[in-house]
């Protein structure tokens, strides 16, 4: 193991919350610190590099919650933005952000649908997101507050596909590539699991 000292000199020494890989070189990564300070890192242990990203745009009152890297691009980064610790009521903020390169940041929240199913209604900028997954062909899958939703356009229109959810936070979500399927980690309803490639009921 080496301590990435360049990484502490720009995003300071607060925990991280989130880290994700960028394409198939794992020195390439992304970096998300609790006062959502996002830095792009080149984790070579001889000359590690660290590009401090622009700040969140204003109005995200929420903590990054997860990072996520196109495949087909390292340089397209999706940033989902949860709650702070120990808040139980959801404040009005940006949810979902995508940065192409170095900026400008690009909020989709306004992209999301409201979330309405089994008698609850949550709209997008209350609906704290906390996980992101990308299958192989770049299909971005996120876990919310309430319900999960896939967007097959980079982010730009999403549809939900919580079918038989429950009414209750994903905290963790993925894409298992070997039978394109969709699992839902939910807080206290166990593990959902569903075909990734059906699409979403009416």
């Amino acid at each position: 193991w080496v301590e990435l000292k360049e990484l502490t000199q720009a995003a300071g020494s607060v925990s991280i919350r989130a880290i994700a890989v960028a394409g198939d070189d794992p020195r390439h990564l992304y970096v998300a610190n609790e006062n959502n300070v996002v830095v792009r890192l080149f984790a070579d242990p001889i000359s590690p590099v660290v590009t401090t990203l622009p700040q969140l745009p204003a109005g995200t009152r929420g903590t990054i919650s997860a990072l996520a890297v196109s495949v087909a691009d390292p340089e397209l980064l999706y940033v989902a933005v949860g709650e702070d610790q120990n808040v139980t009521t959801r404040s009005d903020s940006t949810r979902f952000l995508r940065l192409r390169g170095t900026g400008p940041w690009e909020d989709l929240t306004s992209r999301l649908p409201d979330y309405a199913s089994q008698g609850v209604t949550r709209v997008a900028r209350k609906n704290a997101v906390h996980a992101i997954a990308i299958a192989p062909d770049d299909r971005i899958f996120i876990g919310c507050d309430r319900g999960v939703f896939v967007s097959r356009d980079k982010g730009d229109t999403w549809v939900g596909i919580h079918d038989g959810l429950p009414a209750t936070p994903v905290r963790g979500i993925a894409y298992q590539a070997s039978n394109s399927r969709i699992q839902a980690y939910t807080h206290g309803r166990s593990v959902w699991e569903r075909d990734a490639d059906l699409a979403p009921c009416t």
